[in-house]
């Protein structure tokens, strides 16, 4: 994650110094900086406190998506809403079942 990386140097800070502060190690640190790893939601807001900033200043993908989404969700109606809601229930179950029984596509 670059901006992970990027906001880690502009504050000064080496790899250690976030691990330390954080209490993330410095080897997963590395992963999340070079893509080898993604952070979970937490591991963002301990990197977030650590690096006085805010999660979404981490995660510019996250931002992306959230623009997406709500352009596309911009102007519809209450029912339309309820239906895309319903519809992406499905699909995470339909993710959870293909885990669950080693369904790759």
């Amino acid at each position: 994650m670059d901006e992970i990386k990027r906001i880690r140097t502009e504050k000064g800070m080496t790899q250690g110094d976030l691990s330390i502060k954080s209490g993330i190690s410095q080897a997963l640190i590395c992963m999340y900086e070079t893509g080898n790893r993604r952070p979970t939601p937490l591991k963002f807001e301990i990197l977030a406190r650590a690096l006085g900033c805010h999660v979404s200043d981490l995660n510019e993908k996250l931002n992306e998506k959230i623009q997406t989404l709500i352009e596309t969700i911009d102007g519809l109606t209450d029912q339309q809403l309820k239906d895309v809601n319903e519809f992406v229930e499905f699909l995470k179950w339909k993710r959870l079942q293909k885990k669950e029984f080693g369904i790759y596509e």
